[in-house]
């Protein structure tokens, strides 16, 4: 967290001359601001294991200085399609920041892992700050890929020290944050670039959020269904683990790149994150418990319909066999009825 105050401190001196530098300052202040608040509660929670309820509460709060520094998405573009979201966009960016900060803080598993996929994603976020002509987002990309970096050496297997949710959820507002400036236009964020920077990580928390829920537990009990936690239990290695997952973080964070530079590729871009999800489920890599969880809850479902319906039917079929037709019992009445009054007029003949 200091390495990273001090890279943006130095950054607000390079952008001199080179952006509007009050409004990137701002920007940046916010950040560290946010960030800092962030570190504490972190702290505070590695500390003394604050409930879920308060925890999100203080990283809301956490979250408000960014948005007073005007860092918020008013429009969505996704697939070739624009909307406004106007005042909306306000509560949609915190919800994007508070999935980030908690999809970098679920993943960190195993020795390495969040400070290798941050420094891997920032890296790719201050090529396309380049490339789009974005040097506050480019400098602040760098500065977090600096402390990552220094910290990783002392992160890697067997990790000497460890970053903790203070340390994890910081890595996630940071990068939440500088996904929303690189979007086709100021104000303006990609839906695809912002699922192709974070697929790791948030692919991960969809799998957690679908498994907890499918199995009974809440969502946020621990467990040990993590991406990370079935590479380990298929043989791999910590540092295959890593790897696997690096170069997935930045096939990822290529497609990104794509999508950054040419718009027109989206189709193509969830087309690749869908085939790679899929190949990687289907060699139970990740996400097999999650379909087999799916797949039993869709069969029982399904069950249950089909003995409804059958039932129903059933029901339906006794009905028609107990039920006699009602002309037949009004022939027999009326036949009875005649023999009874032939019998009275031939009593009265012979009386």
């Amino acid at each position: 967290f200091a390495g990273l105050c001090l890279g943006v401190a130095a950054s607000c001196f390079l952008l001199l001359g080179m952006v509007d530098t009050l409004s990137a300052v701002t920007l940046m202040s916010a950040l560290c601001l946010s960030c800092g608040m962030l570190c504490l509660l972190g702290c505070y929670d590695d500390a003394f294991e604050m409930r879920a309820g308060f925890k999100l509460l203080g990283q809301v709060v956490s979250i408000l200085p960014i948005i007073a520094a005007g860092c918020s998405a008013s429009h969505l573009c996704f697939l070739g399609w624009e909307v406004n979201l106007g005042w909306f966009g306000i509560p949609c960016t915190i919800i994007w920041l508070i999935v980030g900060i908690n999809a970098l803080n679920l993943i960190d598993g195993i020795d390495g892992l969040a400070s290798l996929l941050g420094l891997a994603i920032a890296g790719v976020l201050a090529v396309i700050a380049f490339g789009l002509g974005l040097p506050d987002v480019m400098l602040v990309s760098l500065a977090l890929c600096g402390s990552l970096a220094g910290f990783l050496v002392h992160n890697r297997p067997p990790a000497q020290i460890y970053l903790g949710d203070c340390g994890s959820m910081v890595i996630g507002l940071v990068l939440a944050t500088l996904a929303l400036r690189v979007g086709p236009m100021p104000g303006t964020a990609s839906v695809t670039v912002l699922a192709a920077l974070l697929f790791v990580p948030l692919l991960d928390t969809t799998l957690a959020v679908i498994r907890r829920i499918l199995s009974g537990r809440g969502i946020m009990a621990a467990d040990r269904g993590h991406i990370h936690h079935q590479l380990l239990d298929r043989g791999l290695s910590i540092w295959a683990t890593l790897g696997f997952l690096g170069s997935l973080c930045l096939m990822s964070g290529g497609v990104a790149w794509i999508v950054s530079t040419w718009q027109e590729q989206e189709f193509a871009a969830w087309a690749v994150m869908g085939g790679v999800t899929v190949v990687c489920v289907n060699r139970r890599l990740l996400g097999h418990e999650e379909w087999e969880l799916t797949r039993e809850r869709w069969t029982r479902i399904a069950a249950s319909v089909i003995r409804s319906f059958s039932t129903a039917d059933a029901v339906r079929h006794q009905a028609s066999f107990t039920d006699p037709p009602t002309p037949v019992r009004s022939r027999r009445v009326g036949s009875a009825s005649r023999e009874i009054a032939d019998g009275r007029t031939s009593f009265a003949k012979r009386n």
